[in-house]
């Protein structure tokens, strides 16, 4: 949740928006549609025990869990911009395009857990896990880690192609056909490269990264705002028939806010080191913004012991110097002032959409909602 302490010098005004009701109606289609396309899933599979077991992992992990942000922005989207009252049913094409978000979602999740060896996803077992722990499911008495992480690597696979399949059996206009698929693809496209960087990132040596923010902004936008954000908005907006220039001012403010959604995750990583010192960012030296902007901040001494620290296994005394060098640079200070402007700036962009009066109070709305609070 983007932080809401600090004033902004615009304001947008409270609203009592059509859009509230329907969220939960929304989210009742899309998990109603997810719920029988896996069931379809699991039934058109279930000559053979391993398949049955399969189908059901994947509905365990598609269904248990989420906020189902990704496809609420682009139902909520299509709405405000369609001028749907919140009991109107939405087209059917509409409501697959955004449940096949969720699908890609959880494909990408299996994968990052995969990267992390993250062995929890959702305060429940990573996939990965849960495979290893239903071995008799798949007629075995145990499997591997190494099997294990394999098995989740195809079935997440197979999360992907569910979600295209459920793409192409939307029904989309021919005339908008293009431009989705164009949109989806990108969008996909643009989560691999920011994953790609993340990797590349994560053994980097800190003095390496020389222009600043620039690169990690890059992985930032890539990997989390384009599929977290800007492209959902993008996919209901399109459906909505909107102009160019109203398609491009809501990609500006999509990345905005990807952008403090991501950074915003990092701050929150270090509050679980505060309270039972474990952090996943901490442990693993992740090149996040924070870690990046304490690093500038040192002489070379202290960067030098830093390096070192990030060089020693995790334990909790390593995450409490660690968190003590990110408090007295004034690294995660920066961090919250930065999502400060960026929550201004994501305001500003509200404020110039070309849009009425009512549209741009139901995009601030929308985002209140989903934890983007700009009232």
């Amino acid at each position: 949740m983007i932080p809401t302490s600090a004033s902004t010098t615009a304001s947008v005004e409270p609203m009592a928006s059509a859009i509230c009701p329907a969220e939960n109606i929304d989210r009742a289609q899309i998990d109603r549609l997810l719920e029988r396309i896996l069931s379809r899933f699991r039934s058109a599979f279930s000559h053979r025990p391993e398949f049955i077991a399969i189908a059901e992992e994947i509905s365990s992990f598609v269904l248990n869990g989420g906020k189902r942000v990704r496809p609420k922005l682009c139902i909520s989207t299509y709405r405000i911009l369609s001028n749907l009252q919140h009991d109107a049913v939405i087209p059917r094409p509409l409501t697959w395009l955004a449940s096949s978000l969720e699908l890609f979602h959880a494909f990408m999740l299996v994968h990052d857990d995969l990267i992390d060896k993250s062995p929890i996803r959702r305060d429940r077992l990573s996939l990965h896990e849960s495979i290893r722990h239903h071995a008799a499911s798949f007629g075995t008495d145990q499997i591997s880690p190494a099997k294990a992480a394999s098995l989740a690597l195809v079935i997440g696979d197979m999360m992907f192609t569910i979600g295209m399949s459920m793409v192409n059996q939307s029904g989309l206009p021919s005339r908008l056909s293009r431009n989705v698929h164009n949109i989806i693809s990108n969008m996909l496209l643009e989560t691999g490269l920011g994953q790609g960087l993340d990797i590349l990132f994560e053994d980097r040596p800190l003095q390496d990264f020389e222009d600043g923010n620039r690169e990690i902004v890059d992985a930032y936008l890539y990997k989390t705002a384009r599929y977290t954000i800007t492209g959902p908005m993008l996919i209901g907006a399109t459906m909505a028939d909107t102009k160019p220039d109203l398609i491009s001012a809501l990609k500006n403010l999509g990345d905005v806010i990807g952008l403090a959604y991501q950074l915003q995750n990092d701050l929150e990583d270090l509050e679980r080191a505060y309270s039972d010192l474990d952090s996943s960012d901490l442990d693993t030296g992740k090149r996040t913004a924070i870690l990046i902007h304490a690093y500038k901040s040192l002489n070379s001494s202290e960067r030098d012991a830093l390096t070192r620290l990030l060089d020693e296994p995790p334990t909790p005394d390593r995450r409490r110097q660690l968190l003590s060098i990110l408090e007295t640079t004034g690294a995660i200070q920066h961090a919250q002032k930065w999502v400060e402007q960026l929550r201004s700036e994501a305001l500003a962009a509200i404020q110039v959409l070309p849009l009425a009066a009512s549209g741009r109070q139901a995009f601030a709305q929308m985002f209140a909602l989903e934890g983007f609070s700009f009232v």
